[in-house]
């Protein structure tokens, strides 16, 4: 076999290999785009419960001091945030 076919050859294999790892690359990369989406709403979600539920406390302990007249737990909870 000379050069020329040997070159040919080659280049037919990488012809072939080519558009088989871009397409593999290109699924890795919208895998991994999709998964850190997830992951991130999962984390805004978990920050939002938390929020909602630091509130919820904050508004009892307003409601508590405005029954008892103690405001001391609503600035210890205040300053804790």
């Amino acid at each position: 076999m000379d050069i020329y076919n040997f070159n040919k050859h080659i280049a037919i294999t990488f012809l072939i290999i080519s558009p088989t790892v871009l397409v593999l690359g290109v699924t890795l990369l919208g895998n991994a785009i999709e998964k850190s989406k997830q992951e991130e709403k999962a984390a805004r979600d978990s920050e939002s419960t938390k929020i909602q539920k630091e509130i919820e406390d904050i508004e009892k302990s307003l409601n508590k001091a405005k029954k008892d007249g103690d405001t001391t737990e609503v600035y210890d909870n205040l300053e804790v945030l």
